[in-house]
């Protein structure tokens, strides 16, 4: 879940530190960080379902991300581009869960809980790297985390989802019909 933490909040390092060194009027700087969300809603529009794995999808967006963040840090028009990788991101890392099985909601909590961890812990972190190094050092590090993701997320693996008779033959029918019944399969079995 790390990985994620730093893709989500890669999109939260750019927007907090970009008013801070640019020199362009705080109206306008709202409207190019908003075009991080019109990013992410072209995005989820656009691609409503992906032909890739997700854990490629992942790998490239993290890739991409870096790259992004370069665009930012000389133009605001890479706050569209975070945007949508970050959308694409998300879509990944949800069908990346999906396969998960039993615990799929305690999953899916863990997952909404390190985009939010993320979009809060690491502008702070690179708040504290401004206040020392610069922002130049601050966005250099969140390109370093973006790479950091790309060549570390091919180790992620999601386990095989067990299906109902698998979990009968495993579990017994009472935690059966229980754990199929929290995922939403209502079939009773004898």
């Amino acid at each position: 879940m790390v990985l994620f933490v730093i893709l989500v909040g890669i999109t939260g390092i750019a927007a907090s530190l970009y008013p801070g060194y640019s020199m362009l009027s705080s109206d306008l700087i709202g409207l190019f960080i908003a075009s991080m969300s019109i990013g992410t809603i072209l995005t989820v529009l656009l691609l409503p379902s992906l032909p890739w794995q997700p854990i490629t999808i992942i790998r490239s967006s993290a890739l991409f991300m870096a790259l992004g963040l370069g665009v930012t840090y000389f133009s605001p028009l890479g706050f569209g581009i975070l945007g949508a990788l970050a959308s694409l991101v998300m879509i990944a890392q949800m069908a990346f869960l999906a396969g998960v099985g039993e615990d799929q909601g305690v999953v899916m909590g863990i997952f909404a809980t390190s985009s939010y961890l993320g979009m809060t812990l690491l502008p702070f972190l690179a708040g504290i790297i401004v206040s020392g190094l610069g922002y130049p050092a601050a966005f250099l590090g969140a390109v370093f985390l973006s790479l950091t993701v790309t060549f570390t997320i091919g180790r992620c693996t999601a386990p095989e989802r067990a299906s109902p008779e698998k979990n009968q033959k495993r579990n017994g029918s009472e935690q059966t019909i229980h754990s199929s019944a929290i995922k939403g399969n209502f079939v009773l079995r004898k």
